[in-house]
């Protein structure tokens, strides 16, 4: 790579390619949680995980999608005058990000713009990535100069773009913006991972939800958090706040997963299997909007974070 070209290194969670990649993944997972190297799963957490999966339709859509934000990122940015080659690491899958890493050192890149697909800084999520890349870079004697984004959750083009998703969503209902209670989420955290980053995480998802809600006039919205592993996590609940939205007499709820940026385990099973079908069997109109992904309004809004970043 040409000293004065720029390389985009997007760093994901990853998920695994199959069922039969379960295993490795929550390995991985597991060893990247503890400080004394990796774990065996226990054959109870594979069983757990693998019928998830298999109740999405046996594999998540996640990698693949992120690839394709990644080629429709380096496709935009080079039709528009940054000539830069953009790089996926999965902090838990493949490719990997010492895999990435190396790639980039054997392309001889100078300067990398990092951005996680997270939008939110957490020292859970945004750190770990950081502590990942660095550790990769160190081990191969590499060091580009870097520009590490932290956050990125008020971003025009992103509010936009998910303004964009929900209004379909609100469509789909069949109901008003004035008449629907429309939900946020993203992933929950330990509180004491919150505390540690003075709350940070959550006001940041709050002015996300703020914005958003203003884009679309909303005159009712709520936040919720999702996907808790364990017992002291941030809530209140996905599930446990839709329903008792259910009994309020909303004429429709509509379920916006704000934190996520692809479709995923989290958004296909603990929201649409776990809440939204249960919900619909009790006859509430309940509509969960569909994540970025690829939608063009999206890349703009990664391609704009990245032209902020080369000035």
């Amino acid at each position: 790579m040409n000293k004065n070209n720029i390389a985009v290194l997007l760093l994901a969670y990853g998920s695994p390619d199959s069922l039969n990649d379960v295993p490795a993944y929550l390995k991985n997972i597991k060893a990247g949680h503890s400080e004394h190297g990796a774990a065996d799963p226990t054959q109870e957490e594979i069983d757990k995980l693998e019928k998830r999966y298999t109740a999405i339709g046996g594999i998540s859509p996640f990698n693949e999608i992120t690839q394709k934000q990644a080629s429709d990122l380096e496709k935009s940015l080079n039709a528009n005058g940054i000539n830069a080659k953009v790089y996926v690491g999965m902090k838990f899958w493949k490719p990997t990000i010492t895999e990435s890493v190396k790639s980039m050192k054997e392309d001889n890149v100078k300067r990398a713009i990092v951005l996680p697909m997270a939008p939110y800084y957490s020292s859970v999520s945004t750190e770990g990535y950081r502590k990942e890349m660095l550790s990769a870079m160190k081990s191969q004697g590499f060091n580009p100069e870097i520009d590490f984004i932290e956050s990125w959750n008020t971003n025009e083009r992103f509010i936009k773009a998910w303004t964009s998703s929900i209004e379909v969503a609100i469509a789909r209902s069949g109901v008003l913006v004035t008449d629907v209670a429309l939900l946020f989420t993203t992933h929950s955290l330990p509180a004491r991972a919150a505390e540690k980053d003075g709350d940070i995480y959550q006001e940041q998802f709050m002015r996300t939800a703020t914005a958003i809600a203003k884009e679309l006039s909303a005159k009712e919205w709520f936040t919720a958090y999702q996907s808790a592993s364990g017992k002291d996590w941030l809530g209140p609940d996905v599930k446990e706040r839709a329903t008792d939205l259910s009994k309020k007499g909303y004429k429709a709820i509509v379920i916006a997963p704000i934190g996520f940026l692809a479709e995923n385990l989290e958004t296909m099973y603990d929201i649409d299997i776990e809440c939204v079908e249960p919900l619909s069997k009790w006859g509430v109109n309940v509509v969960r909007a569909g994540l970025p992904n690829s939608n063009p309004l999206f890349i703009d809004a990664l391609a704009s974070i990245v032209r902020e970043h080369t000035k």
